[in-house]
């Protein structure tokens, strides 16, 4: 044998070609032959395809179980193998259904194997859930003795129109329930409470309004923000020894800058206004505003103890005060200084609010001074 070999591989196939010589005294003669192996033609099946629920067909958990377990016995059962050299099929990565109410994906995977071949496919069972439940309560409004009997009854309707649900599975509400305004509301008042229920396949859920006319001793309510700014920027700044100034407000008396360290609320700005103002019975121009801006201590500008600065107040919005108001920050050390402005109103029939507090906050300009090299 001139020209050996090996068998070809048992999955792979092919050819192998062998060379023998023969030699005598006077001839040398070769001749060759094949070995040809066919391979096994990979298996051919009929692969699982995703199945989607909805949790809405099923009256509970265990009819959804059974149609899971349906489903999986049905993917081996439609195998229907062609090819391959004896094929089987194992389920290698198995699950349960989704909880009915929480839906999700199940993804189970299949392994099949023969002589030479190892296959996977997998495939979902999906149950998809409709949107849940949602249930939404009115406001609860409180409607001031001055209002009419007409308006009261608007306000009445439009607030058992917004006992509202939407989403669940065959939900049902108690609707029908919600108790009848009293004929007598405007001159005696009202005051109806309610329990929305709706319930579904997986959940009930519930809120609460109330509805209530009541005589006027309500005191007006308003908006009050927040007040956060720098100081005023530098406009400019001197170095001069030989004419220290001190109460220009600096740690540096050798250093004169302007502005020194304040916000400057000009007269006419609304950025300490209230918003929002209003009252069941009073019009607006009828609320009187009160307002107190206390100011923290800053440091003094050469020894570094606190001084004070009084408070001011006044009435009507602070854009009106007439003049304008200065807002104390640091340019000594250097940190946030935190004044608070005090905010009640009253309105025309002596009701008045509760005192709301806001947090002026005044930010440090960057530290300005002269270095020596």
């Amino acid at each position: 044998m001139t020209t050996d070999g090996t068998a070809p591989g048992l999955c792979d196939g092919g050819t192998v070609n062998l060379v023998w010589t023969i030699t005598d005294l006077c001839d040398t003669i070769t001749f060759d032959a094949d070995f040809i192996l066919i391979p096994p033609v990979t298996p051919d099946y009929t692969a699982a395809a995703d199945t989607t629920a909805y949790s809405c067909s099923y009256a509970n958990q265990g009819e959804l179980d059974a149609a899971f377990s349906a489903w999986r016995s049905g993917v081996e059962n439609n195998i229907g193998f062609s090819n391959g050299c004896d094929p089987q099929i194992t389920l290698t990565t198995d699950g349960t259904a989704p909880g009915l109410c929480d839906g999700g994906t199940v993804n189970l995977v299949w392994t099949i194997t023969d002589l030479c071949d190892t296959i996977t496919f997998d495939a979902d069972f999906i149950v998809n859930v409709p949107p849940a439940v949602d249930i939404s309560c009115p406001t609860d409004p409180n409607i001031p003795a001055c209002t009419s009997q007409t308006d009261i009854e608007a306000a009445y309707n439009a607030w058992i129109a917004g006992f509202t649900f939407s989403g669940g599975c065959s939900s049902t509400d108690n609707v029908d329930e919600i108790p009848a305004l009293p004929a007598d509301a405007y001159d005696n008042g009202a005051d109806l409470t309610f329990t929305y229920v709706v319930t579904d396949l997986c959940d009930t859920l519930s809120c609460t309004a109330i509805f209530t006319v009541e005589p006027d001793t309500v005191a007006p309510t308003f908006t009050a923000q927040p007040y956060q700014n720098c100081v005023d920027p530098l406009h400019w700044a001197v170095y001069d020894e030989l004419n220290p100034t001190p109460v220009a407000g600096h740690v540096d008396p050798n250093l004169n800058k302007s502005p020194v360290d304040y916000r400057t609320m000009y007269a006419g700005d609304t950025f300490l206004d209230l918003t929002d103002l209003a009252d069941n019975c009073c019009a607006t121009d009828e609320l009187t505003i009160n307002w107190r801006i206390d100011f923290a201590d800053t440091p003094d500008p050469i020894t570094g103890a606190p001084v004070s600065h009084p408070s001011i107040s006044g009435t009507g919005q602070p854009s009106t005060y007439g003049s304008d108001i200065l807002l104390w920050g640091d340019g000594v050390t250097f940190n946030t200084v935190y004044h608070t402005i005090t905010y009640w109103v009253e309105d025309c029939h002596e009701n008045v609010s509760e005192e709301v507090e806001e947090t002026i906050t005044i930010r440090p300009r960057p530290r300005a001074g002269k270095i020596d090299y």
